[in-house]
């Protein structure tokens, strides 16, 4: 690792005062540091009023005239166009991006659960399917196919089979918090509303392959319309 000596620290303040206070920790700074190394004497030059793009520019004989040229030459020598054509046709082999949109049409009712975790946990989630980042910036991943998706964390599990679903993080200052959402085909069966510790059920055709079980044995509450059942799970 380079260390600057304390006569480049010097020639590197002349080169900020030189730039000005809007560049002093900017480009002119790190172009005086290049040159310096470069063994270039730049200060008198600078001082008469060469800007350090020049003087980088003369130092390395590059010529503003030939930038088209030199880089038409890049382009030449690493075949831009074949590997242009190469990536044009790996992208036509993904498959076509996952909306929202699309994945609340495959289903009329949403089961949504929110779930918030102790400070330094996570929920394990495990499943099968094809899953892929809607808005990565935003930590959704979507699974419009699934073969099985589970979970059990802190008194919460859940079983789905053959259903698409949602997944939905962000931090908050004290914990992590995650959104699970499941597209139904209609309104689940919900036990255990009274007690604040609802057990959920969804069934396709009377069998879990087709189907949802969620248990909640803690404090939670639920919003419920005619196309969502919203599980919000008390913090502990």
């Amino acid at each position: 690792m380079d260390v600057l000596g304390g006569t480049e620290i010097s020639q590197l303040r002349i080169a900020q005062a030189v730039e000005g206070s809007s560049r002093s920790y900017g480009s002119g700074a790190i172009i005086a540091w290049i040159l310096t190394r470069m063994n270039v004497d730049w200060r008198q030059r600078s001082q008469q009023g060469a800007s350090f793009e020049t003087l980088l520019s003369e130092a390395v004989n590059f010529k503003p005239q030939d930038a088209s040229t030199l880089a038409q030459a890049s382009l030449d020598q690493f075949n831009f166009k074949e590997l242009l054509s190469e990536a044009e046709k790996w992208k036509s082999t993904l498959p076509p991006e996952i909306t929202m949109a699309d994945f609340y049409l495959k289903g009329k009712v949403r089961l949504v659960i929110n779930i918030p975790t102790v400070k330094g946990e996570g929920i394990r989630f495990t499943g099968r399917g094809a899953g892929l980042p809607s808005e990565p910036e935003k930590g959704i991943t979507i699974f419009l196919t699934s073969q099985s998706f589970s979970f059990d964390y802190r008194q919460i599990s859940l079983l789905a089979e053959n259903r698409p679903y949602m997944l939905n993080s962000t931090k908050a200052k004290q914990y992590k918090h995650y959104e699970v959402t499941i597209m139904l085909d209609e309104l689940p069966q919900i036990t255990g509303f009274e007690s604040g510790e609802p057990q959920i059920q969804w069934l396709d055709g009377g069998t879990i392959e087709g189907g949802v079980k969620l248990k909640v044995e803690r404090a939670a509450t639920l919003d419920i319309t005619q196309d969502s059942v919203t599980v919000h799970i008390t913090p502990q």
